[in-house]
């Protein structure tokens, strides 16, 4: 695990935009602004089907396939490991729904969790009958890690955590939290859109069995794209939420009744590549680096 791309500084950043020389933008945990690289690596993929169609589909293949690593490299996975989502919250659904469960297993998340983290483990609990153990937040918002470790325990499925909260700005100690996820056998599941792109993923982290992210926010990417990175181990122990060709094979094969799943990242993929966020958002992500020293 490594800690992803260098720093970058917030004027090196801002000449990787089309910002208007007026606008001062200070709402990237809301929806950043797109970075010229990402405007770019979309023009090229409407170019490529406006004026060849089909028979450039290799090359758009490849080039959204490439994508992966730009997301991977973020948190110091191989691109392999990167599931292509339609959006953060649909990430976080096809684990949170995705999951085999028991009856009574418990599901530890905090009070302070923006919805999409919240309400598929709300929805996994009802359809389960699982126990939602909330961990209240401190006066000042912050969220005390003794109180989280203390929640884990031998009944814990999965700890559904952001990385960085978005109403207080905490950050979790993925390293700690993992640690006792371990030794109870749960799974540590990351919302990790509010950090990605902003502040390094922590170079001495334990890689999280799930990372759910989207492009919008501090990656600068665009609207309507989210990933999902985890390995092969983990991705076996999820069902596909949606199901479609590439769930099973290549649009070329034949129908096989029976036929297994896959097993790579193309698993949780069932249909026509998400090619705008893709390219866009990995070129967007290529920007140089996480953004560092920023004006205070």
């Amino acid at each position: 695990m490594h800690g992803g791309p260098g720093l970058i500084g917030a004027h090196e950043l801002r000449g990787q935009l089309a910002l208007a020389e007026d606008h001062i933008h200070l709402n990237n945990a809301g929806v950043g602004p797109l970075t010229r690289a990402g405007q770019e690596a979309m023009h090229r993929m409407a170019r490529l089907q406006s004026e060849q169609a089909f028979a450039t589909i290799e090359e758009i293949i490849d080039v959204y396939n490439g994508s992966r690593a730009a997301f991977g490299a973020l948190v110091g996975a191989p691109a392999e490991n990167v599931s292509m989502m339609q959006t953060c919250a649909a990430a976080i659904s096809q684990v949170a729904l995705g999951l085999d469960y028991e009856c009574g297993q418990e599901i530890v998340f905090c009070d302070q969790e923006y919805p999409s983290n919240a309400y598929p483990w709300y929805e996994a609990a009802r359809r389960h009958q699982l126990v939602p153990r909330l961990i209240t937040s401190e006066a000042d918002f912050d969220l005390d890690l003794e109180k989280v470790l203390s929640a884990i325990g031998n009944k814990t499925k999965v700890v559904a955590l952001s990385w960085v909260q978005y109403q207080s700005g905490t950050c979790s100690d993925l390293k700690t939290i993992k640690s006792e996820c371990d030794r109870v056998g749960a799974w540590l599941v990351v919302d990790a859109i509010q950090g990605l792109g902003v502040i390094p993923f922590p170079e001495d982290a334990v890689m999280p069995d799930a990372i759910c992210g989207g492009t919008h926010k501090w990656l600068c990417g665009p609207l309507g794209h989210g990933f999902l990175i985890m390995d092969e181990e983990k991705r076996a122990q999820l069902s596909p939420l949606l199901h479609g060709a590439i769930t099973y094979g290549t649009p070329e094969d034949l129908v096989e009744p029976g036929k297994a799943m896959r097993t790579d990242c193309g698993r949780f993929e069932p249909g026509n590549p998400l090619l705008w966020g893709g390219v866009a958002g990995a070129g967007a992500g290529r920007r140089g680096g996480t953004i560092g020293n920023l004006p205070t």
